[in-house]
């Protein structure tokens, strides 16, 4: 459960910009794929929080949908993510014969 607790660290902490102003993380997006119902169970006791799961073969749909999952008989808020279509716009994206840092 240590990798929850750091998680929640992490997510409610404060990041200095270059500009001297502190930033909180806005939003946070958890992959649901793996460990499905202790996502799930996070995400629920935090704020601002979602589950999101990848899904391919999704041509013609939205880059981003909102679906549910279930944790214990109950439904909980989920986002889905196209994967094949998210892929496609960051290919794109990026320039033949360029590598691309984050500086």
């Amino acid at each position: 459960m240590a990798i929850w607790a750091r998680l929640k660290d992490v997510i409610t902490k404060t990041y200095k910009h270059e500009s001297g102003a502190e930033l909180p993380i806005s939003l946070a997006l958890i992959d649901s794929g793996y460990l499905a119902d202790k996502v799930y169970k996070f995400c629920k006791s935090m704020k601002r929080v979602y589950p999101v799961k990848g899904i391919s073969g999704a041509y013609g749909k939205p880059l981003l949908s909102y679906g549910q999952g279930k944790l214990g008989g109950h439904r909980i808020g989920l986002y889905i993510v196209n994967t094949d279509l998210a892929k496609d716009i960051v290919h794109d994206l990026l320039q033949r014969g360029k590598m691309h840092f984050n500086e």
